[in-house]
């Protein structure tokens, strides 16, 4: 599939935004109506980072999420490399990068989805977010929340 871009998934709404975000003027009805844009759905704020819009997405971004629990996702299909991030409270509570089919970072509990065989990377990552999140990446293009466009600053 070769997804370029990240995810940030939050409890609350946009008071849960990353520091150094703001919502803009803008909204739509598709998430790829703006480089940086995020919904709220059902009290689970979500941020979708565009790939052009990557050198924004902040380090350690769900941990710096306003969020009780965050999770944040980096897909990178064109380097074969993706990330994932829990955190509780503020604090990482997971951390793993897989590059090129191989677990280069491995921090923290795993969740028992974890376990599953993982031949296709970017599909076992959509899973994984689904399980965590019970949001499916692959059909956000479809929903139907207005998304809010964000601006840094």
């Amino acid at each position: 599939m070769s997804w370029n871009g990240a995810d940030l998934f939050a409890t609350g709404g946009l008071e849960s935004l990353p520091p150094g975000f703001s919502a803009g003027a803008g909204t739509s009805q598709v998430f790829e109506g703006f480089p940086v844009a995020a919904a709220v759905r059902d009290g689970l704020l979500h941020v979708h980072f565009a790939a052009a819009a990557l050198e924004q997405v902040p380090e350690s971004l769900a941990a710096s999420s306003g969020g009780e629990r965050a999770l944040a996702v980096l897909y990178s299909g064109t380097t074969d490399t993706y990330v994932l991030e829990a955190a509780d409270t503020g604090h990482t509570s997971r951390l793993l990068v897989i590059s090129e089919g191989e677990v280069v970072v491995d921090e923290g509990a795993p969740s028992p989805y974890e376990a599953a065989p993982r031949a296709d990377t970017e599909g076992w990552l959509f899973g994984l977010v689904e399980e965590l999140t019970g949001t499916s990446v692959t059909a956000l293009p479809g929903v139907t929340e207005t998304w809010t466009e964000l601006r840094p600053g």
